[in-house]
């Protein structure tokens, strides 16, 4: 048990012939206060939301550049925990099956499996009854990640979205 949370690490110094005790103080980490902790994070991403009309062609495969998907409506950073809540502009309905592709821009803290953005129908993040999710992986954990394409589920708009890491 230490008495100290930092403890002092103390020198001896021998010059010319003579001894002179210095007492040096070194601040040492306790490795027993971080054994084990994750670092890093949290992990960010660029979502970007088409316009559409577009259907994925297949998830690890993000919509084209040459405009037929649509155009990009905007960059979202969003960052792991935290609940985004769209814009109303920015629903992605059954009506227009709009595609929606993300990169990692931030990775998460270390001993993560894996990251994925979660879309919510209501304004807000809270798991309820009504407030269905649907959830999209990102084919790795380091910046250059990415979830290549999704499309709206069920018909309906979504109202928020976060960043979900485990």
């Amino acid at each position: 048990m230490h008495l100290f949370k930092t403890p002092t690490v103390f020198a001896s110094l021998f010059l010319f012939g003579a001894t002179f005790a210095i007492a040096v103080a070194v601040p040492v980490p306790n490795l027993e206060e971080r054994a084990g902790k994750p670092t890093g994070g949290p992990a960010k991403a660029n979502v970007v939301v088409y316009a559409g009309p577009y259907t994925c062609s297949d998830p690890n495969t993000p919509p084209p550049t040459d405009g037929s998907a649509g155009t990009g409506k905007t960059y979202l950073g969003v960052t792991e925990n935290v609940c985004t809540i769209l814009n109303p502009s920015l629903s992605i309905t059954g009506a227009v099956t709009g595609a929606v592709t993300a990169n990692l821009v931030q990775a998460p803290k270390t001993g993560t499996a894996g990251c994925y953005i979660e879309m919510y129908k209501e304004a807000g993040c809270g798991l309820t009854l009504t407030n269905q999710f649907h959830g999209w992986p990102f084919n790795g954990i380091d910046t250059a990640s990415t979830m290549g394409c999704a499309n709206a589920v069920g018909g309906f708009g979504y109202g928020a979205m976060t960043l979900l890491c485990v």
